[in-house]
């Protein structure tokens, strides 16, 4: 067995063994193909979302605005851009800064309000 494969089936074991510690994320990608000079709005168009597992590592909240730092497996994950959201518990969260991004996991934070 390769390393590549071994890393892939523990990295499975262990989101297995995190049971409901892990949550399903919808990723909603969306393009910005153009801008609206009427209405000063982007031209966007969004995919159908793609359902991945994410451990919650960290949340916070300052004032209006919580944040949530998600541990992802990278090779689920749909291309990322500032312009996508992420649906986690019926709520909208923006796409924020790739703290880690590496062959196998992701760190990722979401933003909800503000």
């Amino acid at each position: 067995m390769s390393y590549v494969n071994m890393i892939d089936t523990q990295l499975n074991n262990a989101y297995s063994q995190l049971k409901d510690l892990a949550t399903t994320v919808v990723f909603n990608n969306r393009d910005v193909t153009g801008f609206d000079f009427s209405s000063a709005e982007p031209t966007v168009e969004t995919d159908p979302g793609k359902t991945v597992k994410a451990v919650v590592l960290k949340e916070s909240k300052k004032e209006n605005v919580r944040t949530l730092q998600l541990l992802l497996k990278t090779a689920e994950l749909p291309e990322i851009s500032q312009f996508d959201t992420v649906d986690i518990k019926g709520e909208t969260w923006a796409v924020g800064p790739i703290t880690f991004q590496r062959r196998y996991i992701t760190l990722l934070t979401v933003v909800l309000g503000g």
